[in-house]
């Protein structure tokens, strides 16, 4: 979990050490069991022994003070749900979805990119559709940038979009292989191709995904002709 919070100076403490020995809020003692580790001088500190799914007042208080002190604190051996995980955002405050939105660039790919691979996962893959509708669109040569949307339309059952951008990247690969003068198969189109063969299958279309398996047999990684 990471937070933009107001600065505060911190000792440098290169031993675990009692997380109430660095929070200013006096009910931060009240978790018993917790230790810290200063991860630089300036900000960051990782946690033990606090457990995130617990949200009882003495949770809530210490990890406030903990990302108020560190501005940046990761929670070591958590296993939360995403269900718990929102409910955990919500005890600290308002949630404001990282969503695709015109704020941000629309049109810078490093933005794009990163927005999806955020959310590629089915339960936070709608936040990104957007983001991978587009992707394809701001770079229409790139072999990647052309296969990346398929991580969201994978997650969300978008077959017919899946594979109409792949079969666009699988292209876009065997141009840039042929432009370069490489031989065999670049690990974009192979990248594409396995997707590709996934969303055949889950449309039931077997014969097309058998003729993807069987392409990628034989050629083996692309090298530079001499």
């Amino acid at each position: 979990m990471s937070a933009s919070m107001p600065a505060t100076q911190v000792s440098i403490a290169p031993r675990w050490s009692t997380c109430h020995r660095y929070s200013p809020h006096p009910r931060a003692g009240n978790v018993r069991g917790v230790e810290i580790r200063l991860v630089s001088g300036a900000l960051g500190a990782e946690v033990r022994g606090l457990d995130l799914a617990s949200l009882d007042e003495g949770v809530v208080s210490t990890v406030r003070d903990l990302v108020h002190e560190h501005l940046v604190v990761f929670f070591l051996d958590q296993d939360l749900s995403v269900s718990a995980h929102q409910r955990l955002g919500e005890s600290l405050g308002d949630i404001v979805a990282n969503s695709y939105t015109p704020s941000v660039d629309p049109e810078h790919p490093g933005v794009t990119h990163y927005l999806i691979h955020s959310y590629d996962y089915p339960p936070l893959a709608h936040f990104a559709l957007a983001a991978a509708r587009s992707y394809a669109r701001i770079a229409p040569s790139s072999a990647h940038a052309l296969h990346m949307p398929s991580h969201i339309f994978t997650r969300l059952g978008l077959w017919g979009e899946d594979v109409a951008t792949n079969i666009k990247s699988e292209n876009a690969a065997k141009d840039y292989a042929r432009k370069n003068h490489l031989t065999g198969a670049w690990d974009e189109q192979l990248h594409a191709m396995d997707y590709l063969a996934y969303a055949y299958l889950q449309q039931a279309h077997d014969r097309e995904a058998r003729a993807r398996a069987r392409a990628c047999g034989g050629g083996g990684p692309a090298q530079r002709r001499r």
